[in-house]
Parts: structure tokens; sequence; C-alpha cells
């Protein structure tokens, strides 16, 4: 089982702006901070967009939703445009 950890120092929301090359629009991306256990000594950061209208995640252990995998087109597993998190508690 895949374990994340979202702690309550860095995982505050965070906004990165972009200026679309192709419109001038400005556009908005919201991530979070997360850690995830891959058996290595140290967790590992990285970032986990978050969709529009969605909450950010608080502090605490998760695991993957099955939402978070796809199939490519080629038949290779692929994670999908955006990653799901269930509280490991709740996870079955």
């Amino acid at each position: 089982m895949i374990k994340i950890e979202l702690n309550t120092q860095d995982c505050a929301e965070t906004v990165k702006q972009i200026t679309s090359k192709k419109t001038g629009e400005i556009l908005n991306f919201r991530e979070q901070k997360a850690y995830i256990y891959n058996g290595g000594i140290y967790p590992k950061q990285f970032i986990i967009g978050l969709e529009e209208g969605q909450l950010a995640y608080p502090a605490g252990v998760y695991t993957l939703s099955e939402d978070s995998f796809d199939v490519g087109d080629f038949g290779a597993l692929k994670f999908s445009r955006n990653i799901k998190l269930v509280p490991l508690k709740e996870h079955k």
C-alpha cells in the first residue's frame, strides 16, 4: 500500500500563476506539498494538484484513490491527471 503524508508544517495550499503564451490569460494552479513513502529511508516530497473548487487536503496520512490511476493509449498504467487521496484509515 502506498502511504502519503501531508504534514502541518507545509501542507498549506499554494497558488502558482502562469500567463498563457497563446492567449495572455492568467492561469492559476492550486497545489499542496505531500510526502510519499516508497520504500526508501526517507519519504520523497511531491506536489498534488487541486482541481477547481476542490478543498485542500487537511494534514494527515493518506493513500491513493483508485481514481488516481488510468491506462494509457498503449495499455501502460499511468497516473490520472489529478491525483486523489483517501485517508488511510478509510481505505479498505
